[in-house]
């Protein structure tokens, strides 16, 4: 089998890509859609709006931090819940967003201000999520992030 979630999630997203892109209306109002989805997720995390996040993200999430460490939607959630972690903003950057039929890939950059465990931490990232168009509605269900290293 894979020897790690992120060759699984790497394998899934070339298979995604290799399929045709949208119709040009179709993609356009898709990505305006998912652009929005992302802004609407990352404001929710900062404002810990735990249900919100909850609506966002699928059920069969794979949520790879920075750190290797990979949670599924459940465990990604009670984080929040239990003040684990507490976002207090996600400033995103270079996100370009494409889309594929009912599947949309976001990469970009991210700086993540949060206490983890009691300790503030600044994170510089660039990353990849996933997202599917379920019951007319976009749901995130992959997560990989890679951290930057600081500049003076």
């Amino acid at each position: 089998m894979w020897r790690s979630p992120a060759g699984a999630i790497a394998v899934m997203v070339m298979v995604m890509l290799a399929g045709n892109p949208a119709g040009a209306g179709q993609a356009s109002s898709a990505k305006a859609a998912v652009r929005q989805a992302e802004g609407d997720r990352f404001a929710a995390m900062s404002a810990n709006d735990v249900a919100a996040v909850e609506r966002m993200l699928g059920d069969d999430l794979v949520y790879t931090h920075s750190t290797a460490q990979v949670e599924s939607k459940t465990e990604f959630l009670e984080s929040m819940r239990g003040g684990t972690v507490k976002y207090i903003s996600l400033e995103a950057r270079d996100q370009v967003v494409r889309v594929y039929g009912q599947t949309a890939v976001i990469t970009g950059g991210v700086t993540i201000t949060s206490m983890n465990r009691g300790e503030h931490r600044r994170s510089v990232l660039r990353y990849t999520d996933v997202w599917v168009q379920r019951d007319g509605r976009w749901q995130m269900v992959s997560w990989q992030s890679t951290r930057l290293p600081e500049t003076p």
